[in-house]
């Protein structure tokens, strides 16, 4: 009896220790990121916290069309991601995929809740991490040495003389010809229509023919069902077509050029206006031998000749929600909460983000000296502060990632001239319809 109550002893002992055990065992965190640009921060940011806790954070990059197609794929295998990047309410492929976040911490110090995105099923399935906003930045130095120069053919004086699309061409169009005189290249940076650049075009300068045309039908809550009509694909027109007229580049050579190298040559002095948000000037100022200052530097809204242009501001707005993946094991779905939560809230946590990622944070935690400090995130700032009607984000209205391949292969086209504008229009309208009809967009 003494030997069975010594056996039953041990038993008991053991079951002890590994319930203990079992209970002290950490979780981890796999995130899957999307921009290279700031691989090396997410690791500094991720040793940081294991230092910590203790608890390892593996970031994994994949960029340009990997993201889409590795992320998918590896949702459900072993060692899946935990955390990772959605792009909106129409992010339909991952949104099933997200742990509902309706009652963390982290949705919590969301200052305006809406931002986040929600869907009836799943609940809070993406939280906004960032702001950002983009229009034509421009170089104050070149622009002054514009000013300037005597023999200049237009009667504009200063930058804040440049408030719609046809003060912009004039400027434009006449710095191109003297950009040598000025110690420029060109007025315009390169379009980067090299295959899978095209994104500052396909999505970024999509967005305005999009928003306008919701803004008149009234659309607030987009869906893959509203058929496209792009009444307003001529203003787009507009401003590419000057990108093109008025750059540092011939236009053969742009199907080869990069954004790395439209950014390169903002950095350096070669020209004067880059379309690009305030998530290039990571890119702007580690270039080497850069010549762009922290104080000559700004942001002009995408003039396209619109109604009410010289009332409109950047475009601001963000696709850029974290999804937690609800299939992975509870403890790492627990331990990736935490990790954001600290990121968001302590203050080593909100040191990275504010001044290493350079975020323009929507949450409540962070106080407005705890914001960016360079000057684009500034301008973003000043915009969102301004009496300006900026400019929503709706591209993440396009219907697929193929849709958006699409678009940046019609640029080129049309840039090379194998078509026209009205039929880079129709072919735009007929593949977004036949998406939503459910239909193959192979042969356009």
């Amino acid at each position: 009896m003494k030997n069975i109550k010594r056996v039953l002893s041990v038993i008991f002992i053991l079951s002890l220790s590994l319930i203990f055990t079992g209970c002290g065992q950490k979780g981890k965190v796999i995130y899957f990121n999307f921009k290279p640009e700031v691989e090396e921060v997410w690791k500094e940011i991720a040793s940081a916290y294991e230092k910590e806790t203790g608890v390892t954070v593996d970031v994994h990059t994949y960029a340009g069309g990997m993201y889409e197609s590795t992320l998918l794929s590896k949702l459900l295998a072993k060692n899946a991601p935990t955390l990772f990047q959605i792009e909106g309410a129409l992010d339909l492929d991952k949104i099933e995929y997200c742990y509902d976040l309706k009652d963390t911490k982290l949705y919590d110090i969301l200052g305006d809740k809406n931002l986040a995105v929600t869907n009836d099923e799943y609940g809070v399935v993406g939280i906004p991490y960032a702001v950002e906003g983009y229009g034509i930045i421009y170089n104050k130095y070149l622009l002054k040495r514009y000013f300037a120069l005597g023999k200049r053919q237009t009667t504009v004086n200063s930058i804040e003389e440049i408030v719609d699309f046809n003060t912009l061409k004039i400027v434009a169009d006449d710095f191109q010809i003297h950009a040598k005189e000025i110690g420029a290249e060109g007025a315009f940076s390169s379009a980067s229509l090299a295959t899978g650049e095209e994104w500052r075009y396909g999505t970024h300068l999509m967005n305005y023919p999009l928003f306008f045309e919701f803004q008149e039908k009234n659309i607030n809550d987009i869906t893959k069902e509203d058929e496209l009509e792009l009444k307003y694909f001529d203003y787009m027109k507009q401003i590419f077509d000057l990108y093109i007229t008025d750059s540092c580049s011939e236009k053969e050579d742009l199907g080869n050029l990069t954004v790395d190298d439209s950014v390169k040559e903002f950095a350096l002095g070669k020209v004067c206006f880059m379309q690009n948000g305030n998530w290039s000037w990571e890119q702007i100022i580690n270039t080497d031998n850069r010549q762009v200052l922290e104080d000559q530097i700004g942001i002009l809204p995408i003039y396209m000749g619109y109604k009410d242009d010289e009332y409109n501001g950047i475009a601001i707005g963000t696709e850029a929600y974290f999804g937690i993946n609800k299939y992975a094991d509870i403890k790492d779905i627990k331990e990736t909460i935490k990790f954001l939560e600290w990121l968001f809230t302590s203050k080593e946590g909100k040191n990275y983000v504010t001044n290493e990622l350079k975020f323009i944070t929507p949450f409540s935690t962070f106080n407005e000296d705890e914001m960016p400090s360079n000057p684009l995130a500034k301008e973003v700032i000043r915009y969102i502060n301004s009496d300006n009607k900026n400019i929503n984000w709706v591209f993440t209205a396009l219907p697929s990632e193929d849709y958006r391949t699409l678009l940046g292969k019609y640029f080129y086209q049309y840039v090379m001239g194998e078509i026209t504008w009205d039929s880079f229009k129709t072919n735009a309208i007929e593949a977004w319809n036949t998406i939503i009809r459910g239909e193959s967009i192979e042969d356009f």
